[in-house]
Formats: C-alpha cells, sequence, structure tokens
C-alpha cells in the first residue's frame, strides 16, 4: 500500500472539514436554483421571458446530483 508523504499528512485532518463546507455550499446554491424555479413558475409573462434563457431547472438537477453524490460518497469513506 502507498504510504502518505509526510509533506501532506498535517492537511489531512482539514481534507472533511473542507469537503463539509464545498458540500454545504453546493447544498445551498441548489436551494437558491429552486427558489428561482418556483418564481420562474408564478411569474408573469414579462418577467418568465427573462428567467427562461438563465436555464434554472437544468442547473437546478445537475447541482443536486453533484451534492447528493458528494454526500453520499463522504458517508461511504466514513463507514
Amino acid at each position: 500500500m502507498n504510504s502518505i508523504p509526510a509533506s501532506i499528512k498535517p492537511f489531512l485532518p482539514l481534507l472533511h472539514p473542507l469537503l463539509m463546507w464545498v458540500i454545504l455550499a453546493l447544498t445551498l446554491y441548489t436551494l437558491y436554483l429552486g427558489i428561482q424555479i418556483s418564481r420562474l413558475r408564478s411569474a408573469n409573462e414579462e418577467v418568465k421571458d427573462k428567467l427562461v434563457d438563465s436555464r434554472f431547472p437544468v442547473k437546478h438537477y445537475q447541482m443536486g446530483s453533484i451534492s447528493a453524490t458528494a454526500y453520499i460518497c463522504l458517508l461511504q469513506q466514513l463507514s
């Protein structure tokens, strides 16, 4: 098995908290996109024309998939 280089060992305890903050940020961004989708569905035609080009549903789906996958992978590594 490969040994971990001594130059990296001091930073390994910081890896888990960093990953958790990244996953939290992705989750909050996904929440923001979901709220924008909600606004898009209830908007009038003028606002809807401006918001349709931003592709909120596609971004929301992609970010949700990435954050869920990252969280599941992290949980599997911890168990």
